[in-house]
């Protein structure tokens, strides 16, 4: 066994604190070097090292856990830290580490660890890209951890993760899309509504169903973008801020889509006027039959079957989003402007998405102005 505290030279000491053992019967072990005047001075560190580290869980630091860990981080920060629907993001995605993971103790995990969890990972079918966000929330973990100073290194970092996989963007061409409107314009007004504001309006789906009547200004046609309803089970009051702070933005409107939400108006008073005082007024755009606010699956739920029912190529409403910024910048529309109108935090952003389609405006541009060129050479002069 070695030595407790033990002289490297040059001032130097090697610390080792035993910490009792793991429930597999193997010994915790934590080492420091510090540097110290004498072996008095010496043993001084080594009596607070071995404090710092029974800090780590006061009842037994030798099996402080993973799944204790999660449970600090999320008392300590995600709670603090993060909305609702993030914690949520989070919990879901520490169930399989909780499985495969969560009964270690922190201070044993080594990278061969974190290649094994790949490899769980790839074996219960997820894809490199689901891999990636395992791998980063671990990390981000495990950082967590070095920063508390639970542990000395975070074992994800020596670990490189799947390249991800770019899925090509399918896109509806012109024949497609005009099938697909019209089959949505036999549909009820609401999901007709819910199309076109993602199609035209670039809006994500929790901003639609986030939208408020007084955030519609019907004298500017313009609706206000400042709070969006994510899905949360059995939960459809809840509102949070968008995205990110560009995603706060207002968004002009055709005068075709304006006549669609006068239209929406004068439907929910039609039913609030029916039900009298079993409506709820939530002031929200798009509700359910009584009034209150809308479940954002709903969206979803519907788009699926409609395809499935008239065997349409796939669409959902996050796509209609891209639709929408990919027809933008095939008429010309400059970077800036689609990006702000999707209400991306960065032009880079929209640049990344739609590099493909930048190139191939960028090859038209050159066409063009090159013919215009020719034709001025061409002219008698």
């Amino acid at each position: 066994m070695p030595k407790k505290i033990e002289k490297r030279g040059d001032g130097k000491y090697r610390l080792t604190a035993y910490l009792g053992y793991d429930s597999k019967g193997k010994q915790a072990i934590r080492t420091k070097t510090v540097t110290a005047k004498n072996i008095t001075d010496a043993k001084s560190k080594y009596l607070l090292f071995v404090q710092e580290c029974q800090q780590i869980n006061p009842e037994n630091p030798a099996n402080f856990t993973i799944n204790d860990l999660y449970a600090f981080w999320q008392e300590n920060y995600s709670k603090p830290n993060h909305e609702l629907t993030t914690q949520l993001h989070y919990q879901n995605l520490y169930q399989r580490v909780k499985t495969m993971l969560g009964s270690k103790v922190v201070s044993s995990i080594k990278p061969v660890h974190i290649l094994n969890f790949h490899k769980e990972l790839t074996q219960a079918g997820l894809a490199p890209n689901s891999i990636q966000k395992y791998h980063k929330f671990l990390s981000f973990l495990f950082s967590k951890a070095v920063q508390w100073e639970f542990i000395a290194t975070n074992p994800c970092k020596k670990v490189d993760t799947p390249k991800k996989q770019t899925k090509p963007m399918i896109i509806y061409e012109e024949d497609t899309l005009q099938n697909f409107l019209s089959i949505v314009e036999k549909e009820p007004l609401k999901y007709q509504l819910m199309t076109y504001l993602g199609l035209v309006g670039g809006l994500r789906r929790e901003e639609i169903f986030g939208l408020e009547w007084d955030r519609v200004d019907w004298g500017n046609q313009t609706i206000r973008i400042d709070q969006a309803a994510p899905y949360l089970p059995k939960n459809t009051n809840y509102l949070k801020k968008p995205k990110t702070e560009s995603s706060i933005r207002t968004v002009s409107l055709p005068d075709h889509l304006m006549e669609m939400l006068k239209k929406q108006k004068a439907v929910q008073n039609l039913e609030a006027k029916t039900l009298e005082n079993k409506w709820i007024h939530s002031n929200r755009v798009f509700t359910q039959w009584n009034g209150s606010p809308g479940h954002p699956c709903s969206f979803s739920t519907w788009m699926k079957r409609l395809v499935k029912k008239h065997q349409l190529p796939p669409i959902s409403p996050h796509k209609l989003r891209h639709f929408s910024a990919t027809y933008l910048i095939n008429l010309g529309v400059d970077v800036k402007t689609v990006s702000g109108r999707l209400g991306h935090s960065r032009t880079s952003t929209t640049t990344d998405i739609y590099s493909h389609l930048l190139k191939k405006s960028e090859t038209e541009s050159a066409k063009r102005i090159g013919d215009f060129i020719e034709s001025i050479k061409k002219k008698p002069s």
